[in-house]
């Protein structure tokens, strides 16, 4: 039977060093040598998940990222039992784990008039409402759409982009930012997520697992 399953304990389980947690769920991505080797690990890691798991795959000429969703955000033991079988069905295919990649990202406006501005966004973009607040494709393909209830402030724009990464992503996500000339706009909430602007007032959310609750 299925259990609970804190973040800290998945990400400290043996057989999960290939695994990453993102607000999406935990995520793998692997270095394969072509699209044959990529397909026979896509096919390898979905009978490995069983029928308990739907994993959800994006699949490139090179690489594979490998997806167990969890919806209420929420991880359990067959999540963790899944990622160690599909550890071991990579190792037997000889591919490479690469978690520097693994990233959610998620287009975030804020609005005086919550509801008009997702229902806006929900028609331009043939999404579906997921919470009053978020939008996302039918087939969960590409970024999220977050509408949230804040006044304008300048230096910011109404538009910014927040980006879940793994933890250990972080430090060298915001080294790159600031040599790009970017600066801290506010690192009050770390390790939930750090704020960051460009040069022209433009927003990056960079948040990780760390320091939520279980479940947000």
């Amino acid at each position: 039977m299925s259990e609970p399953l804190s973040r800290p304990d998945f990400t400290a389980s043996q057989g999960t060093t290939d695994w990453r947690i993102v607000v999406s769920g935990a995520c793998a991505q692997y270095r394969t040598a072509g699209y044959p080797q990529s397909i026979a690990l896509v096919d390898a890691a979905a009978a490995a998940a069983g029928d308990a798991l739907h994993p959800e795959f994006e699949v490139r000429e090179r690489v594979v990222l490998v997806r167990l969703p969890t919806p209420d955000r929420r991880l359990t033991t067959e999540h963790l039992r899944a990622a160690r079988t599909i550890t071991a069905a990579a190792a037997d295919l000889g591919v490479t784990a690469d978690p520097t990649g693994i990233q959610d990202v998620q287009v975030a406006f804020d609005a005086e008039d919550v509801p008009a501005v997702h229902a806006f966004w929900a028609a331009a973009l043939g999404f579906e409402p997921i919470r009053q607040s978020h939008l996302r494709s039918p087939d969960r393909i590409g970024p999220t759409v977050f509408v949230q209830e804040k006044p304008y402030r300048s230096p910011r724009n109404r538009l910014h982009v927040d980006i879940s990464v793994p933890p250990d992503q972080v430090p060298g996500r915001i080294e790159a930012i600031l040599a790009a000339g970017g600066r801290m706009l506010g690192d009050q909430y770390a390790p939930e997520w750090w704020s960051l602007i460009d040069p022209e007032g433009n927003v990056v959310d960079l948040a990780t697992w760390e320091g939520r609750d279980e479940g947000d």
